[in-house]
């Protein structure tokens, strides 16, 4: 049965499925959801239509190097590899390391939330099964970590499902731009999935993350 692969958060049934492999739900499957509890049922289909829609996800299918890139924008990425070690990490790694980033990033948006406990956000962590894989920007002075990505890895595509950073380093240094790179080379290029996104549409826009990803790496919406 196709609601299998839906699963509840924040009070709605999603899919944990490819957005593009999702297919269109019948009334009696959402109501079969519904009685098992939740508010709402958010269902894909008719992934990357042609005609524009109040729904997107925001997606890159292909990788094109850095000169894809807007050229006042390379240098940022320049500056971000050269300064950061950026690589794929363990979950113990960003156990330890990563909730002070969180925090930070958490802390700088526009919109405030809940802020987790460290061991909210470690049980979060501990939690996530072997589909996930884990990034990190690590300070090649300081050995700090500035920045980390967790990732969901799907039959043809990865979701950036949780970005952060610190704030003085996306301003000083450009952290994001080198790791937005990396990631986008090694899951378009090196691993062949059709393609990378970062999630659907979002109503509050409280990091303005898919903005940033839309001008910066030509990002589009589907």
């Amino acid at each position: 049965m196709q609601i299998e692969n839906y699963q509840l958060y924040k009070h709605a049934w999603i899919s944990t499925s490819d957005p593009s492999l999702e297919q269109r739900l019948l009334p009696a499957d959402c109501h079969q959801l519904l009685q098992r509890g939740g508010w709402l049922v958010r269902n894909v289909y008719n992934f990357d239509s042609k005609e524009p829609t109040d729904f997107w996800y925001v997606i890159k299918d292909k990788f094109g190097g850095i000169e894809e890139i807007p050229s006042k924008y390379r240098n940022n990425v320049r500056k971000a590899l050269s300064y950061y070690n950026i690589r794929r990490c363990s979950k113990e790694y960003l156990v330890q390391n990563a909730y002070k980033v969180y925090v930070a990033a958490a802390e700088s948006y526009k919109i405030k939330t809940k802020i987790m406990t460290l061991s909210q956000f470690q049980a979060v962590l501990q939690h996530q099964g072997p589909q996930w894989q884990y990034w990190m920007a690590e300070d090649s002075q300081t050995h700090q970590i500035a920045a980390f990505s967790m990732n969901k890895v799907n039959d043809v595509s990865c979701n950036y499902s949780v970005l952060k950073a610190i704030p003085s380093h996306m301003k000083e240094h450009s952290v994001y731009y080198g790791l937005i790179f990396e990631m986008n080379r090694y899951y378009l290029q090196e691993c062949g999935l059709q393609y990378v996104n970062d999630g659907a549409r979002s109503v509050s826009n409280h990091s303005d993350i898919q903005g940033f990803l839309m001008s910066k790496f030509r990002f589009r919406k589907a």
